[in-house]
């Protein structure tokens, strides 16, 4: 039924397909997603293809969950994500966002045995911890990098920029970090901070460090 509804209100994107899907990919939006995607890529041999990924929705990594298939969730500091998800949106959903966020987390900590989490500081700087994380969990389904964080983070960089100067949209262009956007997160601050939810969203971030530690 999962797979069933993401073909209707996902048809068109990468989401999670029971007859191909190797492994799904995905956490709340402005987590790194598509800078860990690539580095899979780059590391791994998957596809775009047998990636399941940028769906954004709990569906999909219920989906993949329950089909049995790995499933790694990037997952970021509520405020920092949620403020930048505002920026990349101009405004726009600001108050389900929480939610949102809300029902990612409580699925992966109710799942934790079947998920593993990757922390958007390791994406960016130590995704060898993700890489062993997750072969602890569905054995050697990635590959250790051989070149540093930086190093790879660079050669990302230098394919983002080639796959734009020829319209390509293999990702998201906005994959990697951008600090361009560091003072437009700053008109959001106070909406997000004073944010009911906030305080959940925390308290589940907290538990999601320690499944991460765990894990």
């Amino acid at each position: 039924m999962l797979e069933a509804w993401l073909k209707r209100h996902r048809g068109h994107l990468n989401h999670t397909r029971l007859d191909r899907t190797e492994l799904c990919v995905d956490g709340f939006p402005r987590s790194a997603n598509s800078l860990l995607c690539r580095k899979i890529i780059e590391t791994a041999g998957y596809t775009n293809r047998t990636l399941s990924h940028h769906i954004h929705k709990r569906h999909n990594i219920e989906c993949a969950v329950l089909a049995n298939i790995p499933t790694i969730v990037p997952v970021r500091e509520p405020e920092a994500c949620i403020k930048s998800y505002l920026v990349y949106t101009g405004g726009k959903f600001g108050g389900g966002m929480f939610q949102h966020y809300i029902e990612m987390l409580e699925f992966v900590i109710l799942y934790k045995s079947a998920a593993t989490v990757a922390l958007f500081e390791e994406i960016t700087s130590d995704y060898a911890s993700i890489v062993k994380r997750a072969n602890r969990m569905y054995g050697d389904i990635l590959t250790l990098p051989t070149v540093s964080d930086t190093e790879l983070n660079d050669n990302i960089a230098n394919k983002v920029a080639t796959e734009s100067q020829h319209e390509e949209k293999k990702f998201y262009r906005e994959g990697v970090p951008n600090k361009s956007r560091d003072s437009l997160k700053q008109e959001y601050a106070t909406f997000v901070r004073s944010h009911p939810q906030l305080s959940r969203c925390r308290s589940l971030y907290e538990k999601i460090l320690q499944i991460a530690a765990d894990q």
